[in-house]
């Protein structure tokens, strides 16, 4: 009988990290498209750009009594961003750009899946889903006329192929 840990898959990593992640609550930008960021890690990056792109605006508009008491909200966010990110604050000049936001977020969780990868197969499985176009056989029409059409089999073997899961189960 084989080892639990001869079953590790992307899928099983990448759960693990997010279940990790979410009971501990510490914690390229786009990596290929392997998915690391969920929307509660990309919820900060969000509101702080949007918090100093309008930081002009909520000057002029908030009355001064209000405006001078400070941004606890914000505050609070840049600590929730730091434990994500592990990593210094933008710019002054980038803080406006979500991207210099949630590039720290993701390259940081990429970096904590690599880690956590089990064997060196898994490693070279995640680092192949996140070079760059690897996920571009998804976004392919399914025109039939020239035999890009893919069966609903074909694609789940794909699928379980790229992410290290067994295709084929006994029933």
């Amino acid at each position: 009988m084989k080892s639990t840990h001869s079953h590790f898959s992307l899928g099983s990593i990448l759960a693990g990290v997010y279940k990790k992640k979410n009971n501990n609550n510490n914690n390229n930008n786009r990596d290929g498209g392997l998915g690391i960021l969920t929307a509660e890690m990309l919820a900060p990056a969000v509101y702080l750009a949007s918090a100093a792109s309008t930081l002009l605006l909520q000057q002029s508009v908030l009355p001064d009594s209000i405006w001078k008491q400070g941004d606890q909200s914000a505050a609070s966010t840049e600590t929730l961003w730091t434990d994500l990110a592990n990593s210094p604050k933008p710019s002054q000049q980038t803080k406006h750009i979500q991207k210099a936001w949630d590039g720290p977020v993701a390259t940081n969780q990429k970096n904590l899946i690599l880690s956590r990868a089990p064997s060196d197969m898994d490693k070279a499985r995640l680092l192949a889903a996140a070079s760059p176009h690897s996920g571009d056989w998804l976004h392919a029409p399914p025109v039939t006329a020239v035999g890009l059409r893919l069966s609903d089999e074909v694609i789940r073997v794909a699928v379980a192929h790229r992410l290290g899961s067994k295709a084929m189960q006994a029933i």
